[in-house]
């Protein structure tokens, strides 16, 4: 799974057909990030807080330089995290709001 990021300019509103997005980086699953199965982002400042279905999980990128996204941190379904299949994220304040296949609210 590779995360892609994109550096987009404001849409003209009088023409859209101008609007011409461009690669600026990504980022891979590997064994030390939670990405596969990518299903929802959430952008906070410089973090990006991603939920991943296969990995049932949730990982945390520092998108500072969003040529070079990092890996910050991560947590995994471990049967008390309720983070089976991870699907929704909100971030408010010091605490991320995921939603999950199990129908389960869990708050990080």
């Amino acid at each position: 799974m590779i995360m892609s990021f994109l550096l987009a300019a404001p849409m003209p509103a009088t023409n859209a057909a101008s609007f011409n997005p461009t690669h600026v980086g990504s980022i891979t699953d590997d064994a030390t990030t939670e990405l596969d199965g990518a299903q929802q982002i959430y952008v906070s400042g410089n973090y990006a807080y991603v939920t991943a279905g296969v990995d049932d999980g949730v990982e945390i990128l520092d998108i500072s330089d969003p040529a070079n996204p990092t890996h910050v941190g991560a947590i995994t379904d471990d049967g008390t995290t309720a983070l089976f299949g991870p699907s929704g994220i909100v971030v408010r304040d010091d605490y991320a709001y995921v939603v999950s296949y199990d129908s389960l609210c869990s708050i990080l």
